[in-house]
């Protein structure tokens, strides 16, 4: 299955989610109801349980009659209550990844962190985040929390967060925690983290029924005051029925909870654990990591609020948890070992005696290891402009990135120079990065950008950006698009005023005659990352292609033109590639300069697609320029950024020499 038939089967299973959801609400009315009409009977002994000469009777009709009003009046109210719930969970959860990693106490890292643990953290995540083609990450930490754990939560790539317990950072060597990582970049790839946020909406209609009856206890218990009315005696007990039958009810539904989340999760997990080895090609480190969990006193337990809520989610299973080969989200951890090494060859291997100073070590050969790897850290890489690809394969790759493609992003991170880096990862100097970035290539047009950037900011911060330019002239293409990916964290972590005046500067500099390849890149990378609330993609609109068949012609137009300079040639291209959408798709005709932010909207709102139907849009996009069965550096990169403003992650594409 790839990478669209995940995203489209994650959807459907929503389905089935609200199926649960539905079973679960009505066997809990049910139960509602019948303890509701047990109270009131019970209350009510003369009229439901009339004495006579024989005895005490049941009044049939009465009960009857009490049970059909109690459906009618009560029924509503319950699934008033479930629905509010839910409704309340869901918006604490509309900043998506954010609002879960601050609901469990999480703290935001630093891109310019100087903890060296957090810095080998977001140096392993950019790696996979390269390599893979998906945004990198919003990253958080759990201060307190020593066992070891993790999760990532969003409902785009582009929103989420990835979540570490400072446990997870200290006792976790390099490849363990890259084996952590891969684990969890499966299930962005997998599409689980929108069925996780959307568990959590579910659950939180389930659970409040639990919580009302909680309340009614409570709160009799703190007006409980003697009475020798008889009629006061039995509406207390009436309110102690329902209260403890509530509160009974709301376990069943924390049980039912649980059911559901048991069935979505665990084969999602052995899925990640798997999927982890296929990106790393190295089964040592989620295997150690496993082991170290074993070994570990706190293992995965966590102390922090909410753990109920983010259970699923996790890495390994965060509390106890009664009757585990039912409820359990996660399979035992002795299971997963044996998955992941079932001919037990690394049994008695020992696990690497961590230390800082090993640590430090271990980051330098990591370091020296790209070197190892000629044909990938030299000029056939970093230099080099064509590559004879299969387009299969790059089909293959979106979503599904290899251990070539970790090294290969190894290689261009480290082909960025430290200084350089570092701007990119500082949130108060990233702006400037961004407009020398908007200098290259250099061209006529440079002196025009210099002018239009002096109004704007002071001669200081002008001269910053021309040493930063200076210094980026020599970079080889190919760290254009890493060098944004690094970047985007930092930009993020401005407000989000300060944000939209850079996104605005940056649209204004673009020349009105035409933008370069560059400058297209980085305003469309930039501008996905601009918004605090998570993307509005997360709905599909379009369920085919006709209500965007302008847009898709606009698109595919202006990708021949920048790929194919022959005008026969390009008409040819265009009617075969438009083929795939629509037989009555508008003609070719040379398309009028359009502004980025035109692009940026077509764009936004192709997003809104199926999963399926954005397969086909990005299969076209890669024949268009593979036509000639090269794919030039220039083409890679321009479909790489399509691919990311549709949410579709296309690792790099490695180029060789012709």
């Amino acid at each position: 299955m790839n990478f669209f038939e995940y995203q489209d089967k994650a959807r459907k299973k929503t389905f089935s989610l609200v199926v649960y959801f539905l079973l679960a609400i009505l066997l809990i009315i049910l139960a509602i109801d019948a303890v509701v009409v047990a109270a009131v009977a019970y209350g009510n002994p003369d009229i439901y349980f009339p004495r006579t000469a024989m005895g005490t009777s049941i009044n049939q009709n009465a009960l009857i009659n009490l049970a059909i009003t109690t459906t009618i009046t009560v029924s509503p109210i319950v699934i008033a209550i479930i629905l509010i719930g839910t409704l309340i969970k869901t918006i604490a959860l509309r900043n998506g990844g954010i609002a879960v990693a601050e609901m469990v106490g999480a703290k935001p890292i630093s891109p310019e962190t100087v903890d060296f643990l957090e810095k080998r953290f977001i140096n392993i995540v950019e790696e996979m985040a390269i390599a893979s083609g998906v945004s990198i990450p919003s990253l958080y930490v759990m201060e307190n929390e020593k066992a070891i754990n993790a999760f990532v939560s969003g409902i785009k790539p582009a929103d989420t967060v990835m979540v570490v317990t400072r446990g997870a950072l200290e006792q976790l060597s390099r490849d363990e925690l890259q084996g952590v990582v891969g684990h969890e970049f499966s299930h962005i790839f997998n599409s689980d983290m929108q069925i996780s946020l959307r568990l959590m909406g579910i659950l939180g209609g389930l659970l409040v029924i639990g919580q009302l009856g909680y309340f009614l206890l409570r709160y009799l218990s703190m007006n409980n005051r003697r009475s020798d009315d008889r009629s006061d005696g039995r509406i207390g007990l009436m309110i102690i029925i329902i209260g403890v039958g509530l509160f009974v009810i709301g376990y069943i539904g924390l049980f039912f909870g649980r059911l559901i989340k048991a069935a979505v999760s665990r084969q999602r997990e052995l899925l990640a654990d798997a999927s982890s080895v296929q990106y790393t090609r190295n089964p040592q480190g989620i295997l150690f990591a496993l082991k170290r969990i074993q070994q570990s006193e706190a293992g995965t337990g966590l102390n922090t609020k909410n753990v109920e809520d983010i259970s699923h989610i996790c890495f390994g299973p965060p509390r106890w948890v009664l009757f585990s080969n039912l409820l359990a989200t996660h399979p035992p951890i002795e299971e997963r070992i044996k998955l992941l090494d079932p001919q037990g060859q690394f049994d008695n291997v020992p696990l690497e005696d961590l230390n800082k100073k090993k640590e430090a070590a271990s980051q330098q050969e990591t370091k020296k290891a790209s070197n190892i790897f000629p044909a990938m850290a030299g000029a056939a890489v970093l230099a080099a402009n064509v590559a004879k690809t299969s387009l299969k394969d790059v089909k293959q790759s979106i979503g599904n990135p290899s251990d070539e493609h970790i090294m290969l992003a190894k290689a261009l991170l480290d082909a960025i120079p430290q200084n350089i880096q570092k701007i990119a990862h500082d949130p108060l100097q990233v702006e400037f990065l961004f407009y020398a970035l908007m200098l290259l290539p250099q061209s006529n047009d440079a002196q025009t950008i210099i002018k239009k950037l002096a109004q704007k900011i002071n001669a200081n911060e002008i001269q910053f950006i021309l040493e930063t330019l200076h210094q980026m002239t020599s970079l080889p293409k190919t760290t254009l698009l890493p060098l944004i990916d690094i970047s985007l964290p930092a930009f993020k972590a401005n407000v989000l005023e300060k944000r939209r005046v850079i996104m605005a500067n940056m649209n204004e500099l673009v020349p009105d005659h035409a933008g370069t390849l560059s400058q297209f890149l980085l305003l469309t990378l930039v501008n996905k990352a601009l918004e605090d609330k998570p993307p509005a993609a997360s709905k599909v609109k379009f369920q085919n292609f006709q209500p965007v068949i302008s847009e898709v012609s606009i698109l595919i137009r202006l990708l021949i033109e920048k790929t194919q300079e022959d005008s026969q040639k390009q008409v040819a291209l265009y009617n075969r590639a438009m083929k795939h959408f629509d037989e009555n798709a508008p003609s070719f005709e040379a398309s009028r300069q359009i502004k980025s932010f035109k692009l940026q909207q077509i764009l936004a709102k192709l997003n809104l697609l199926s999963p399926l139907c954005k397969e086909k849009l990005i299969n076209a996009c890669l024949e268009c320029i593979q036509n000639d069965h090269i794919i030039n550096l220039d083409e890679a990169q321009l479909v790489r950024a399509i691919g990311a403003s549709l949410d579709c992650p296309i690792p790099p594409i490695a180029v060789t020499a012709e």
